[in-house]
């Protein structure tokens, strides 16, 4: 009986490992770096900026990028009929922490982008 006590006791135990073991196991995820992203200014259909950052300027349809933009934000345009001139200016969005775009046409039609250098997440970069 004595023997029998420290053998169902290890056997227990053993047991319990496995259990726990397969617990955590199981919530172990395969991508440990979790991705981010920037937050994104955004040029509205209605032609509206959000937010407003100073970053862009309107006069009429022609929006111009009044400064460089490296790690801040990136920008989506879902206005059609406008020109978006970067005034020499690039959307720098290449950095290893963050999976950004730089700039991202959406949905639109007659769009003008001219005057600027885009660096984006997948490491291309394109003069307009």
């Amino acid at each position: 009986m004595r023997k029998a006590f420290p053998a169902a006791a290890f056997i227990l135990a053993l047991s319990f490992s496995a259990v726990a073991c397969v617990m955590f196991v199981g919530s172990a995820t395969a991508d440990p770096i979790p991705r981010t992203y920037l937050p994104v200014i955004t040029i509205y259909g209605n032609g509206s900026v959000t937010p407003e950052t100073g970053y862009i300027s309107r006069v009429g349809n022609v929006y111009t990028l009044t400064a460089d933009i490296i790690d801040e934000y990136s920008i989506e345009i879902y206005c059609s009929n406008i020109v978006f001139d970067g005034a020499g200016h690039t959307i720098d969005c290449f950095n290893s922490s963050h999976w950004n775009y730089g700039l991202k046409l959406m949905g639109v039609t007659n769009v003008t982008v001219q005057n600027l250098e885009v660096y984006a997440a997948v490491g291309t970069t394109i003069r307009l």
